[in-house]
């Protein structure tokens, strides 16, 4: 039995673990502007009608606000009122250390590694049947060729026997 350690995908979902770890601050920035929505939001300029444009763009959170956004009737004006609104949202956020990692992420990374120790798992438990497909398959083709080999052997022979006969 090869268990997920001998295949390195524990160390591997550790090595993300941890990687989750050291961004933590740009994560815990991310969840808390992704709970500033826009459709709660007092924003100048920008209201319920706009507002709903930028939901049918996807565009709900502050965390989806960016300056490259190309959303039909916001220029620069209403692209300026949005960036203000992120950035006061971004102000007051507050990074908590002590503070873990937020669950989804967690949940995102185990579910990545319980998904792929599965996949691996069902093709290890698949593999002897497939091999046994396999050399049945091959045996019967090597059956094939040797009764083809066979046939060619005697219409040789009797190409041969025929010639000496017709000397």
């Amino acid at each position: 039995d090869v268990c997920s350690s001998d295949l390195g995908i524990d160390a591997e979902r550790q090595r993300e673990l941890q990687a989750l770890e050291h961004s933590k601050r740009d994560l815990q920035l991310n969840d808390f502007l992704r709970g500033q929505l826009i459709s709660r939001a007092r924003i100048p300029g920008i209201g319920y009608v706009r507002k709903q444009r930028l939901l049918s763009y996807g565009i709900g959170s502050a965390l989806d606000v960016r300056p490259s956004l190309n959303i039909p009737g916001f220029g620069p004006t209403y692209m300026s009122y949005l960036m203000s609104w992120r950035n006061s949202c971004m102000a007051r956020f507050q990074y908590n250390p002590s503070r873990g990692v937020p669950v989804l992420e967690v949940r995102r990374v185990n579910l990545k590694f319980t998904t792929l120790r599965n996949d691996l798992t069902a093709k290890l438990k698949s593999g002897p049947t497939a091999l046994t497909n396999l050399s049945a398959g091959a045996q019967g083709r090597f059956l094939q060729m040797q009764g083809q080999l066979e046939i060619g052997y005697r219409r040789l022979a009797q190409a041969d026997a025929d010639l000496r006969l017709c000397r």
